[in-house]
């Protein structure tokens, strides 16, 4: 988990700094001349690494797909090049690491004390450990970009920037936004919710 984290908040957003900083500064032409093959493959990896995020069965791989499907937000914010969308995108790299990396954190904290990354070994927790599911549930929310919460006002920026330029590849990415409800809702339902199931009877 602590890996995972350093990852999410720090390493990963260098590349996406780098397009920022280098690639469309040193390559201006190149990068208009393919902005509409990456701004499609952006809206596939936000599209693909949600529906792998709901059939996951791993709950740090299941968080490990959600960050590829907002990374696909990161790059289409970048690739419209409006202003809105890049803002969108540098802000997004600031509130992805902080949500992120808490939904690591927490789910990191359950793992070492459960013993299991097993989504199907975990119910019943919030009857057991109250603070760590209500934690683990408002840094899920974040990361739906519930409004009120961080990653929010990036996500809106990307989809404006994005609609002005390219409204279907717009509508495809808000509609991500319902699979991520699904993948971090059910998630909660299934690791916090119920019965407290045998073996969790232990966990603080």
């Amino acid at each position: 988990p602590a890996s995972a984290v350093l990852m999410m908040a720090v390493m990963d957003k260098v590349g996406t700094f780098g397009m920022l900083r280098y690639c469309l500064p040193l390559f201006p032409d190149s990068a208009t001349y393919f902005r509409p093959v990456i701004i499609a493959l952006a809206v596939i990896g936000i599209v693909y690494g949600a529906i792998l995020a709901i059939g996951q069965t791993d709950v740090m791989r299941l968080i490990a797909y959600t960050s590829i499907s907002h990374f696909g937000f990161i790059i289409l914010g970048i690739f419209v090049m409006t202003s809105q969308g890049q803002a969108g995108s540098t802000l997004y790299m600031v509130n992805h690491g902080i949500s992120t990396a808490a939904l690591f954190l927490i789910a990191g904290f359950l793992v070492s004390r459960r013993g299991s990354r097993v989504i199907a070994d975990y119910g019943g927790i919030q009857k057991v450990a109250p603070i760590l599911a209500g934690t683990f549930l408002v840094a899920g929310l974040a990361t739906l970009s519930l409004p009120g919460l961080a990653p929010f006002i990036s996500e809106f920026l990307v989809l404006i920037g994005t609609f002005t330029r390219y409204p279907a590849f717009a509508v495809i990415a808000s509609a991500a936004l319902v699979l991520s409800a699904v993948y971090v809702l059910w998630l909660y339902q299934r690791m916090m919710t119920g019965a407290v199931t045998d073996g969790n009877e232990k966990v603080r």
